[in-house]
């Protein structure tokens, strides 16, 4: 179930999530071409965004998508699905279960 957040209404979550990831992506693509290296973390933070502001069925939408773009554009060979998406699938999870927490914290100390 999604917290309620005044600032933000979304109707359709996961087409939200797919932005995020989307956005992100894109912000990667930027700096890789810019300073020569991919910086991946942004692609971590965008399923931690979607499991805090949209909840947790779209945030695991945004962390498989986020796992195969970082592998299918970022990570060599580029354009190739390989088992790194499993690794980046970990890596990614692990910062999005602790936004998750820290938000459930936050909430239930209000």
């Amino acid at each position: 179930m999604a917290f309620s957040n005044p600032w933000i209404l979304v109707r359709h979550p996961y087409a939200a999530s797919l932005l995020v990831v989307m956005a992100a992506g894109f912000s990667v693509f930027v700096i890789d071409r810019l300073f020569g290296f991919p910086p991946l973390i942004i692609l971590g933070g965008a399923p931690a965004i979607c499991f805090v502001v949209l909840g947790v069925r779209p945030g695991l939408v945004a962390l498989l998508l986020a796992a195969l773009v970082s592998d299918f554009f970022f990570v060599e060979p580029v354009l190739t699905i390989t088992r790194h998406s499993l690794i980046l699938a970990a890596y990614y999870s692990v910062a999005a279960l602790v936004s998750f927490k820290v938000r459930k914290k936050v909430d239930q100390a209000r």
